[in-house]
């Protein structure tokens, strides 16, 4: 296990390190792969993901659909899972500490970045904004008590207040819901940035924030 995932981090290429990880990340990741216009098997992408990621002859092209199952594989989501993926490692695991900090700053910063830009937009349309409101002040914790715990049901009632899809807004209240998804873009509590933005949305429109959602909000 030595080495494991900051092999291949040398000196500071700490940008050339992180393209290289989530490049490899939707390669893994992809419902769709094509190399050459071929799309690739399974039993393929294995076989490549097993060599190391050394094809030999090597392509021309290689095309990565950014979807995984209907979900889109978007860099904020892979930022999420590689810190958390840095942050668990032990030093018995990593023989440089020094990149694993150096590595983990960067991750950090970028990821601070996408997140300052993506707030630049009129949040309080988005989906996250509006269910997250409802974190914040309590109202979600008492609808979900109401019927029985159930992110379905609590998901048909608020669709009819917001004008929403049910569908859309479910996978934001069962990830959010008990903050034990840790990798998910849905739940709402693995970002900072987000989070927020919605207790200043609250603050500056005199709505009670709970304790549990201030708590809540991540250190890094």
């Amino acid at each position: 296990m030595k080495d494991f995932i900051l092999i291949g981090l040398k000196g500071n290429d700490l940008q050339g390190y992180y393209n290289n990880r989530f490049n490899r990340w939707l390669f893994d990741n992809s419902d769709e792969v094509k190399m050459d216009g071929d799309i690739l098997t399974d039993i393929e992408k294995k076989t490549i993901k097993l060599s190391g990621y050394n094809i030999k002859p090597q392509p021309k092209e290689i095309w990565v659909s950014k979807k995984t199952n209907g979900s889109d594989l978007t860099e904020e989501l892979f930022l999420e899972i590689e810190i958390n993926i840095i942050e668990s490692l032990s030093p018995s695991t990593v023989t440089k500490m020094a990149n694993k900090k150096d590595y983990l700053n960067f991750l950090k910063a970028k990821k601070e970045k996408i997140d300052t830009t993506s707030l630049q937009k009129d949040i309080t349309k988005e989906i996250w904004f509006q269910v997250g409101v409802k974190f914040a002040t309590g109202e979600m914790k008492e609808l979900l008590n109401n019927n029985n715990g159930i992110a379905a049901k609590a998901s048909e009632i608020l669709g009819k207040e917001m004008g929403l899809k049910a569908g859309s807004i479910r996978p934001y209240i069962s990830d959010t819901n008990g903050n034990n998804n840790k990798t998910s873009n849905k739940n709402i509590y693995n970002n900072r940035s987000k989070m927020l933005a919605i207790i200043k949305h609250c603050e500056e429109n005199n709505l009670s924030i709970i304790a549990e959602f201030k708590e809540a909000v991540p250190q890094y």
